[in-house]
């Protein structure tokens, strides 16, 4: 007589669909989003007097991430930690995301407006957790512009001609 093989169906937590920054979300009225230029490099304006280490900055992007909760149901928190060029980690994020399930296509799209913490210039990193798991890794490279745009007035205003009148 063969014993029966017990298979073992463990629920898999909700698998990550997207994870990326954009420069703009539109959503129709079908309520469908778009993602518009997908970005891994910025530009800043660079400040006259340079920006403070630890100020809030204001990136004028979004960072879209999405879940799918496939059989998952309940809830589990999310965690986006940001690693700076200096390698200092910030909590980024921290929120709890409902899972409906168990739908394959059911989920979670979060669109986040960026704010952040200056560490400087150079390569800052996302990482995304979900239930204590990293999920994804989403780098980021800042500049700041070669001039403030103060100093690139400077200098680059045609001056006016000048007229010579004989008297």
């Amino acid at each position: 007589m063969s014993k029966a093989k017990v298979k073992s169906h463990a629920i898999s937590p909700p698998y990550l669909a997207a994870a990326f920054v954009c420069e703009r979300v539109l959503v129709e009225n079908d309520k469908v989003p778009s993602y518009m230029r997908v970005v891994d490099r910025l530009t800043l304006p660079r400040p006259v007097e340079g920006i403070p280490r630890g100020a809030v900055v204001v990136l004028n992007v979004t960072l879209v991430i999405s879940f799918r909760a496939d059989a998952f149901k309940g809830k589990l928190p999310l965690r986006i930690e940001r690693i700076g060029p200096s390698g200092e980690k910030v909590t980024f994020i921290e929120h709890d995301l409902e899972f409906a399930g168990p739908l394959p296509e059911s989920g979670n799209t979060l669109g986040i407006h960026m704010h952040m913490q200056w560490d400087g210039e150079g390569l800052y990193c996302l990482d995304v957790f979900l239930g204590g798991l990293l999920r994804s890794r989403i780098p980021l490279k800042i500049e700041l512009a070669k001039e403030s745009p103060t100093e690139a007035m400077q200098g680059k205003v045609p001056k006016k001609p000048t007229r010579k009148v004989k008297i």
